[in-house]
């Protein structure tokens, strides 16, 4: 039998691994339980005909040394810089993303690097997917979609929030610090978007830029990401 952890996180996208692993970090015995079959979230990068693609974030960029220390120690070559070539007077959805200081970076392999490399280490299970959350005696039990059941002593939720929102509710019994914060969560609203990824002959006219940012329209950022 499995010893109860401290701790249960849900999630293994870039939070629920960063916030396993500062809970680790505490002396904290920490389980993170991912639905998907490998890590990464928006972070995790699909193979089209062996060619790497990112269809959630095309890089990374930050400015604080510690976040820079985090990604000079993924393994894998590094591409410091990229995008380097942009097109079109559009902004990325951080505006301040291919501005100075801000250092940016992508992987050859794919910006599953960093996920992987944070997951390293930590107690992660793979194809568990979360449908409730129920108070029992010591603790929180996350029920699975498999019918099985994880306890522990208290769950950090990271998934998206639509999702985090779905298993707030099924809390039973509904504790009085939820009803209070509920209407705060309910103001956050998301937005829904496709990503299409696109693989071209060898031959196709290659465009002169690695990330393209319409101004206006349906589209909101192209990425050449063979460059």
């Amino acid at each position: 039998m499995r010893a109860m952890p401290d701790v249960i996180v849900v999630g293994a996208g870039l939070a629920g691994l960063s916030a396993a692993r500062e809970l680790a970090g505490l002396g904290l015995a920490v389980r993170v339980v991912e639905r998907e079959q490998t890590p990464g979230g928006r972070c995790a990068t699909r193979l089209l005909d062996g060619q790497p693609m990112d269809p959630g974030c095309a890089f990374l960029h930050g400015r604080t040394p510690d976040f820079i220390a985090v990604l000079e120690a993924v393994p894998g070559r590094a591409l410091w810089g990229w995008p380097r070539r942009g097109d079109g007077p559009g902004a990325p959805c951080q505006p301040d993303a291919l501005e100075p200081p801000q250092k940016r970076v992508a992987f050859e392999q794919g910006l599953d690097r960093l996920p992987r490399h944070l997951a390293a280490g930590l107690d992660v299970r793979f194809g568990c997917e979360v449908s409730a959350l129920a108070e029992v005696s010591g603790g929180i039990a996350c029920r699975l979609t498999d019918g099985g059941e994880d306890l522990a002593k208290c769950v950090v939720l990271t998934a998206p929030l639509p999702e985090a929102r779905r298993l707030l509710g099924t809390l039973t019994p509904r504790p009085a610090a939820l009803a209070r914060v509920t209407p705060l969560l309910d103001l956050v609203t998301t937005e829904p978007c496709a990503v299409a990824l696109a693989r071209y002959p060898a031959d196709a006219p290659v465009p002169e830029w690695d990330v393209s940012l319409p101004e206006w329209g349906a589209l909101a950022t192209l990425v050449h990401d063979s460059s």
